[in-house]
């Protein structure tokens, strides 16, 4: 996995298959958004995390991250071109 900084801008949108979560953002100076996953009912913590940190002190978010390249199938369909899994490193920073 790479790890990178990135300022979010704000939500593209948030969603749910079976238990699988999603959280996606808008990335600064990035083609496509940066999708943040975890499973309800177990780890969360990356999506509790961006919720609290958006909800206090608002957009823009910026986090440090490990994040993996979706499938190219993926990335064209939704737009995606970041995902970090909910097992990665993830920590909201200062705002830039």
């Amino acid at each position: 996995m790479e790890r990178q900084t990135f300022v979010l801008t704000g939500v593209e949108h948030r969603g749910t298959n079976g238990d699988r979560a999603r959280f996606v953002c808008y990335v600064k100076g990035e083609p496509g958004t940066l999708a943040v996953w975890g499973t309800i009912g177990d780890d969360m913590r990356h999506i509790h995390a961006l919720d609290k940190a958006s909800a206090r002190d608002g957009w823009p978010v910026t986090v440090e991250c490990e994040w993996i390249r979706p499938n190219p199938e993926i990335a064209e369909r939704f737009g995606h071109q970041f995902w970090v899994p909910e097992g990665a490193y993830f920590e909201i920073l200062p705002s830039l």
